[in-house]
C-alpha cells in the first residue's frame, strides 16, 4: 500500500512543476508583448507573425521558446505581429519594408490556418518581389487542408 507521505510528496512535486510551467509561459508571453511595439525605421526588417487559432495554439506557440528566438534577433531589426487576420497577413507579406518573414502558427506546406476556419494558400498572395528569407514554423506536410 502506498503511504500517505509518498502521495503528498508526489502531489507537491506536480504542483511545483505546474507553477513553473505557468511562470515560464507568462514570461514568454510578456516578453513578446514588450517587444511587439518595437518599430524600426529601417526598410530591411523581419516580420515575426504569430497566429493563434484558439487557446491551445496560445500554449503551444508561447511555450516553445519563441521569446528566446526574439532575443536572438538584433533589436530594431524586427517587428512582431500577433493575432492578425488574413487581410493583415497579406498586407504584411506585400509590404516592401519587410524582407524576412518568420511565420508561427498552424498550417501546411502551401498555406496557413487563421481563426474561424479561414485558410490562406501562399500561392494566392500576388507579390512582385522575392523575400530574403521565409521561415514557416508550422506543419509543412504536403497533404493540403488539414
Amino acid at each position: 500500500m502506498i503511504e500517505a507521505s509518498t502521495i503528498w510528496l508526489s502531489t507537491l512535486v506536480l504542483i511545483i512543476i505546474f507553477f513553473i510551467y505557468i511562470a515560464l509561459l507568462c514570461y514568454e508571453y510578456v516578453h513578446i508583448r514588450l517587444n511587439e511595439k518595437v518599430i524600426s525605421a529601417q526598410k530591411d526588417i523581419a516580420a515575426i507573425i504569430i497566429i493563434n487559432r484558439d487557446w491551445y495554439d496560445f500554449f503551444s506557440i508561447y511555450f516553445q521558446g519563441i521569446s528566446w528566438f526574439v532575443r536572438s534577433l538584433k533589436k530594431g531589426s524586427f517587428r512582431i505581429f500577433r493575432n492578425i487576420d488574413c487581410e493583415k497577413f497579406v498586407e504584411i507579406i506585400k509590404s516592401p519594408q519587410y524582407t524576412k518573414f518568420y511565420i508561427f502558427g498552424h498550417g501546411w506546406i502551401g498555406g496557413i490556418h487563421f481563426p474561424k476556419g479561414i485558410k490562406l494558400i501562399y500561392n494566392d498572395i500576388d507579390t512582385k518581389r522575392k523575400a530574403k528569407f521565409v521561415g514557416q514554423y508550422h506543419c509543412n506536410h504536403g497533404k493540403g487542408f488539414h
